[in-house]
């Protein structure tokens, strides 16, 4: 009932043409589909209905609604299933908004999940709808389990010291440093990897000097991040610092000056900006920052901040992003200014300045994109005499396809060097008119002029200009091409060296974006990689091959399982043919047999975590596979025999070495299952739990 009350799959009672066709009840043109580019296997299910319809229109077909048809759509359903797929709908929605990109814009996904809740709960209350009110109170928090999922930390940061010094983290909790231009990476300890909270900051003169903002506290490294010095917090206690901003800042010219925002600092929940005269050793509040003052000045949360190198030491002059405007104060922040002449009305997405020689500056503001009187209004604006006068800067960035305000272009992510105030980039949201040219990076070098698409990650676009690296060319049933930048940045004196990263990788340019290669493997002998120590997923098991001591595997999560031919020095992707390739739980090697051995294989990942053991386990996925050629490709087994196949996750399998080779005893088992057993091989299974 639920369902049918909200999530129609319906336009309504009058003929139309819709903004896209619902995929359970939609007809085409097999010729026009795939002159469409057919359906993109990224959205296997959910939203593709939308993509295609989308492309469909782009190519010039027209969509019809016949409101007089009748489609008999059979769907069972659980909860769990059923708020899948609803978020599943609007899962780019979700990425065109930003929701996930930074903790302004996790925070506001948590208000809209507790709004549509209410909402639905209203409308059930309305029309006595009583059986459906626990389900419209558990959709936020249902949907807040799912946000969790994809609110994706991939912070970067490079020193402006030295250009090879570059630091990421990723959603796993690992925080990661190169010493060399990303051709290797070493790990923090663990006591750091309580999830990076911002971009680090970075001294701006002597590289030996980082700040970090962790979940429990503020870390400062005095040797490069070899060692480091917990400043602010106590000990391993989570949840001491919640981030509201996007980096630390130095004062270039007296780095003892340092801004950060926060939203909890030291356990004390604020939402302030914050300044530290010493370094970042010791923090104090700004007392105008007022982000939801009824009067004064009103602060964008998060908001970049830049400090004008050339104003005076007694008078530093500060920039940051307010609701309707560029705000700028030159006495600590006592006071504040909005410079905003020539900035349309409508959100500021993004905010980027630097300052040359000779007193030159260039500032760059994105406004999100809408649509007033019929007109787009938004893209990118430029200044040049330091945020005073505005003027468009958006030749060649692309408005998007939209009815009203969905799927309209938005830029943000403004990103620039201080050797170069023409080199600008951004990155794109939205539905372009274009396929690639949405969720991608775009550039201009001369200022604004002109802005020019530079990132075509998937192979099988003909614009390509990414490497492809083992995730792209092998990894099936899952990310693959890891879809468009969730974090972008660029060497603050290179520019022309820029960096993104996104749901599962990290690319690198060093010709301002003409060409991007993954910048955490490199290919040795094609399907092997070398990895630069930046490997970032749960390992599960590691196994040496009885017969052969340089063969090796190991057991992941998200990404299956790997194979090396030499000692470990190279890896390749060994999941081929598996029909649960996320996970691979545990191997059991056949003692007798070369290269044959048993896999334990589930698509839910992570056991035994409390995050997926306190989920709906009954549609948990997983079997048994069996390889005869090291790994290179599997077949499951045991499915007409008696395994219980996609009825639980399979996390362990063991074999008997002192059974026949012929006809194997196996061991599985399955989580909230039980075990299983087999005397042949595999080919037949009985429950073993007596």
């Amino acid at each position: 009932l639920w369902r049918s009350v909200h999530m129609k799959q319906s336009w309504g009672p009058e003929d139309q043409k819709p903004d896209f066709l619902f995929g359970a009840n939609a007809v085409f043109r097999r010729e026009a589909v795939l002159g469409a580019g057919a359906y993109d296997e990224a959205f296997r299910s959910n939203y593709e209905d939308v993509d295609l319809s989308r492309r469909l229109v782009r190519s010039g077909k027209a969509l019809a609604y016949e409101s007089g048809a009748v489609v008999h759509h059979w769907k069972e359903d659980d909860i769990f299933s059923l708020f899948n797929t609803y978020w599943n709908w609007r899962r780019e929605y979700y990425y065109e908004q930003q929701f996930f990109a930074d903790s302004g814009g996790f925070s506001a996904k948590m208000k809209e999940n507790v709004g549509l809740a209410n909402r639905y709960l209203e409308e059930d209350l309305a029309f006595r709808r009583d059986g459906l009110l626990y389900l419209d109170f558990f959709l936020a928090i249902h949907h807040s389990l799912r946000d969790l999922e994809h609110f994706i930390f991939r912070d970067t940061g490079i020193s402006p010291a030295d250009p090879n010094m570059m630091l990421f983290a990723c959603d796993m909790g690992g925080i990661y440093l190169s010493l060399d231009g990303t051709k290797s990476f070493h790990m923090f300890p663990g006591q750091l990897t309580r999830r990076l909270q911002a971009p680090p900051g970075f001294h701006p003169t002597n590289p030996d000097r980082i700040l970090l903002i962790c979940y429990n506290g503020l870390w400062t490294s005095f040797d490069r991040g070899q060692t480091w010095k917990q400043t602010i917090g106590d000990g391993p206690s989570p949840r001491q610092m919640e981030y509201a901003g996007p980096g630390i800042y130095f004062d270039p010219f007296n780095p003892d000056i340092v801004y950060s925002m926060f939203s909890l600092f030291a356990g004390e929940k604020t939402t302030r900006l914050m300044r530290s005269r010493d370094g970042g050793q010791t923090w104090s509040h700004v007392d105008s920052w007022r982000p939801t003052a009824p009067a004064g000045p009103i602060f964008i949360d998060p908001s970049p901040i830049f400090i004008d190198p050339t104003s005076p030491d007694d008078a530093r002059v500060v920039y940051t992003m307010g609701a309707d405007g560029i705000l700028g104060t030159n006495d600590w922040g006592k006071t504040w200014i909005t410079l905003k002449q020539g900035l349309p009305a409508g959100k500021l997405t993004g905010f980027s300045a630097a300052w040359a020689g000779q007193g030159k500056s260039a500032f760059y503001a994105s406004v999100g994109g809408s649509v007033t009187d019929g007109k787009y209004v938004g893209g990118v604006y430029k200044s040049v005499d330091a945020g005073r006068h505005w003027v468009e800067a958006s030749n060649g960035l692309y408005r998007g396809l939209a009815k009203g305000q969905r799927g309209l272009m938005t830029y943000s992510h403004l990103v620039m060097g201080t050797t170069n105030l023409d080199l600008v980039y951004a990155i794109a949201s939205g539905v372009a008119e274009e396929p690639g040219m949405d969720r991608a990076v775009w550039r201009t070098n001369d200022g604004g002029k002109n802005w020019a698409c530079v990132s075509f990650g998937r192979p099988d676009w003909k614009q390509c200009n990414v490497k492809p690296d083992w995730m792209s060319l092998d990894l099936e049933g899952g990310w693959g091409w890891s879809g468009g930048p969730d974090d972008l940045t660029c060497g603050p004196t290179q520019p022309e060296r820029v960096f993104f990263t996104n749901g599962g990788n990290g690319y690198v340019s060093t010709n301002s974006g003409a060409n991007w290669a993954a910048m955490f493997t490199d290919e040795v002998n094609k399907p092997f990689y070398r990895g630069r120590n930046a490997e970032v997923l749960t390992c599960y098991q590691v196994y040496n091959d009885p017969f052969d001591q340089k063969r090796r595997w190991i057991g992941y999560t998200d990404i299956g399982l790997f194979t090396s031919a030499d000692g470990g020095s190279s890896w390749a992707l060994a999941a081929k043919g598996s029909s649960w390739q996320n996970t691979c739980y545990e191997l059991a090697l056949d003692p007798a047999v070369p290269g044959k051995a048993y896999g334990a294989w589930s698509n839910f990942h992570d056991l035994p975590h409390w995050k997926m053991t306190s989920r709906d386990v009954n549609r948990s996925t997983g079997g048994v596979c069996e390889t005869q050629d090291y790994g290179m490709t599997w077949k499951p087994i045991g499915a007409e025999g008696g395994l219980i196949t996609n009825r639980g996750a399979c996390t362990t399998v063991v074999l008997d070495p002192a059974s026949p080779k012929e006809n194997r005893t196996l061991y599985a088992g399955f989580l909230d299952r039980g075990v299983f057993k087999s005397v042949d091989g595999g080919k037949t299974w009985k429950e073993a739990n007596q």
